[in-house]
């Protein structure tokens, strides 16, 4: 059986489409394992998540979200958030980065 070339392209055409979606997707900067210094400053894990405010980083912008935070060491703290194209986020920030907001709020948040 053959196959027809003219869905072969079209296929082909939506598979790169997807892939540059993809490779281009934004993704969030996290401190580096250096700048965590986890050996000198153990991590601490939260018994129930604490929502946050935070500017996250990405190389494309900078950006202020509604997060949890869910770990941290005495420098800095790891949060998830759901980016605006619905997809799960996580980084770690320095503590001067976030800010507690009201615990009753909780859209844009990663459930556990």
């Amino acid at each position: 059986m053959g196959t027809s070339k003219r869905y072969a392209n079209s296929v082909s055409r939506d598979m790169g489409k997807r892939i540059d979606h993809i490779v281009t997707r934004p993704m969030p900067i996290s401190l580096t394992p250096e700048e965590l210094d986890l050996e000198n400053h153990p991590i601490k894990r939260a018994s129930s998540v604490i929502p946050v405010r935070a500017w996250t980083r990405f190389y494309e912008a900078t950006v202020r979200v509604d997060a949890e935070a869910f770990e941290w060491t005495d420098k800095a703290v790891h949060i998830r958030w759901v980016g605006s194209d619905g997809q799960p986020r996580s980084a770690w920030y320095g503590r001067m980065q976030l800010t507690e907001r009201d615990r009753s709020v909780s859209n844009n948040v990663v459930a556990e």
